[in-house]
C-alpha cells in the first residue's frame, strides 16, 4: 500500500472535480449514511452539499475516523468493505485544497436512488413494539425485553433483520431472539412499563444482533435463521440515558430468504456469553489487561462472518486461526477500538477452517487514564457488568458446518468447551454432584434447583434429559 505523500503524486497535475472523480468516491462509500433519514449528520447526495464539507472530508478520510472501517487490512478480504485507499484519500484531499471545483456536472454519476429510509429496501415484514418505552433522562443503562408476534403462516428464514428508532441516541444494541411457543408477548411485567425486565434466554434461539454503528446486512450464501409460523421474536433492548427524558419506539425490519437455506447458520462467541463467566476483572492503572479464549474445531467449518462486541475500556479486538500444520490466518484484527462502530464483516469467500484448527478470540483492555474513551476519571476498577461503565467483551463468528451431518458433534464440543473455560462453572461442577440425591450418578431434572437449572442442562450432552457424573467431569 502507498503511503499517502506517494499516493499523492498519483494525483493528476490538473486537480480533481467533484464530476469527474469525487461524486463516484462519495457515491460508492458514503451516501448510503450520508443522504436524509439516516443517521449521519449531513447528507453528501449533491455537489453544493459535498462542496460545503469538501475540507471536514479529507480531515476525516485522511484520519480514517470516516469511512467507518475499524478493521485492518489484514489476511481476509471482506465484502462491502469500506476501506478508502491511499489514492482516493489523496484525491479529496487534493479536491478540498483546490477549493472543491465541480467540473461538468452534467457528466458526474448519478447518486444512487434507495427505495425508502430502510437501507435494504422495504422490509418483507415490518413489525413494531406494541407502545413507546419511556426512558429517563438520567439512571442506570436498562436492559428491557419486548416480544412481539411474527404475524407469518409460514415457516421463514430469516436472511436480515434492521431496527429503527426514533431515538437512536439512546438505544445501544439490541439482541434478537425466538420463542418458539409463540407465548412471550402475552407476559407483562407489574412495573406498569412496556415489555418485561427478565426472560429464561435458555429457553429462546438466539438469531444475532446489532450494536451502535452496524449496518443491517444480509447473510451471505443465502443462509439464514429459521422462523417458526405462530413464533414471537424477542429484543432485548439495551438503553442508554443521555441526559434527555425520551418515549423511544421501536420498529423491526425482517428480510427473508427467496429459498430454504441448504445448510444451517451457526454462532460462536469467544469467550462465549460476551465473557460473562470468564471473570473479567480489570484494576485501575491496567494498561493490557487480556481476555483471551480458544476454540478447536472438532468438524470442518465455513465461517462466513466475524465481529466484536466490547465497551470503552477496550482498545484492541482480534481473531486468528491456527490450522493443524501450525500455519495461522488472521480473521480479524480492530487494533483502535471504537466503541461507536461495531460493525460485522462478512466475508468475501467462506473461510474454511479443517476439524483441528484452533480459533482464538483475543480483546485487549486499556483502564487507565492514558485511554481517552475509559469513562471513569480517575480510573476505577471494572468489572463484567451490563452496563456502558462496566465491561464485556467477545468476538462472535458465524459459520456452517461443511457437513451437515457435523452439527451435533459442533455444538457438544462448543458446549463443553464454554462450561470448561467458565470460572463460574467449574466452581457449580464442584457442587453438581452434590445434587445427586438417589446415588445414581445422574442428576435428574427434578434434582436440579431452578437458579442452577439453566447452566447444568447444558452440560446434557447426549440429550437425555439428566445430567451424568461422566458429562460432569468432561467438562470440568
Amino acid at each position: 500500500m502507498l503511503p499517502l505523500a506517494a499516493a499523492a503524486l498519483l494525483v493528476a497535475a490538473e486537480p480533481p472535480t467533484y464530476a469527474k472523480d469525487v461524486a463516484a468516491i462519495l457515491n460508492d462509500r458514503c451516501v448510503a449514511c450520508h443522504r436524509a433519514g439516516q443517521a449521519a449528520p449531513f447528507p453528501l447526495t449533491t455537489y453544493d452539499e459535498a462542496r460545503r464539507k469538501a475540507r471536514t472530508i479529507a480531515k476525516v478520510v485522511e484520519s480514517r475516523q470516516m469511512p467507518p472501517w475499524p478493521a485492518a487490512q489484514g489476511d481476509a478480504d471482506f465484502a462491502h468493505a469500506r476501506r478508502l485507499s491511499d489514492a482516493e484519500i489523496a484525491t479529496l484531499r487534493a479536491w478540498a485544497d483546490a477549493d472543491a471545483p465541480s467540473g461538468d456536472l452534467a457528466t458526474a454519476p448519478a447518486t444512487p436512488s434507495f427505495p425508502n429510509e430502510w437501507q435494504l429496501g422495504t422490509p418483507d415484514l415490518l413489525l413494531s413494539v406494541a407502545a413507546p418505552f419511556p426512558v429517563p433522562a438520567e439512571g442506570r443503562d436498562i436492559y428491557r425485553y419486548f416480544a412481539v408476534p411474527l404475524t407469518i403462516s409460514e415457516v421463514k428464514h430469516l436472511s436480515a433483520i434492521a431496527i429503527r428508532s426514533n431515538e437512536p441516541s439512546v438505544v445501544h444494541h439490541v439482541l434478537y431472539y425466538i420463542d418458539a411457543s409463540g407465548r412471550l408477548h402475552e407476559r407483562t411485567d407489574d412495573d406498569g412499563r412496556p415489555g418485561l425486565r427478565r426472560v429464561r434466554v435458555n429457553e429462546l434461539k438466539a438469531i444475532g444482533g446489532w450494536a451502535v454503528g452496524m449496518d443491517a446486512a444480509r447473510h451471505p450464501l443465502g443462509l439464514g435463521h429459521e422462523l417458526p409460523r405462530n413464533s414471537d421474536l424477542v429484543l432485548q433492548v439495551h438503553f442508554h440515558p443521555d441526559g434527555k427524558a425520551r418515549n423511544v419506539t421501536l420498529d423491526v425490519g425482517l428480510y427473508f430468504t427467496s429459498e430454504k437455506p441448504s445448510r444451517e447458520l451457526l454462532e460462536f462467541q469467544l469467550p462465549p456469553e460476551f465473557g460473562a463467566r470468564y471473570g473479567i476483572d480489570i484494576p485501575a492503572g491496567e494498561r493490557e489487561y487480556e481476555v483471551i479464549d480458544e476454540w478447536t474445531t472438532p468438524a470442518p467449518i465455513d465461517l462466513v462472518s466475524v465481529w466484536a462486541h466490547a465497551h470503552q475500556v477496550c482498545v484492541r479486538a482480534e481473531a486468528i486461526a491456527t490450522f493443524p500444520d501450525g500455519t495461522t490466518k488472521e480473521l480479524l484484527t480492530i487494533p483502535h477500538w471504537d466503541f461507536n462502530w461495531q460493525l460485522r464483516y462478512d466475508f468475501r469467500e467462506p473461510v474454511r477452517l479443517p476439524a483441528g484448527t484452533r480459533v482464538t478470540g483475543r480483546l485487549v483492555y486499556d483502564n487507565s487514564e492514558d485511554n481517552p474513551d475509559n469513562p471513569h476519571s480517575p480510573p476505577k476498577r471494572v468489572t463484567w457488568g451490563e452496563q456502558t461503565t462496566d465491561e464485556m467483551g467477545s468476538l462472535i463468528f458465524n459459520c456452517v458446518a461443511a457437513d451437515e451431518a457435523d452439527k451435533p458433534a459442533l455444538a457438544k464440543s462448543y458446549v463443553e468447551h464454554a462450561v470448561r473455560g467458565s470460572r463460574l462453572g467449574k466452581a457449580l461442577i464442584e457442587r453438581a454432584k452434590a445434587l445427586d440425591a438417589n446415588g445414581n450418578k445422574r442428576i435428574e431434572k427434578g434434582e436440579i434447583p431452578p437458579r442452577f437449572r439453566e447452566r447444568l442442562e447444558k452440560l446434557d450432552t447426549n440429550g437425555d434429559g439428566a445430567v451424568s457424573f461422566e458429562e460432569l467431569d468432561r467438562a470440568s
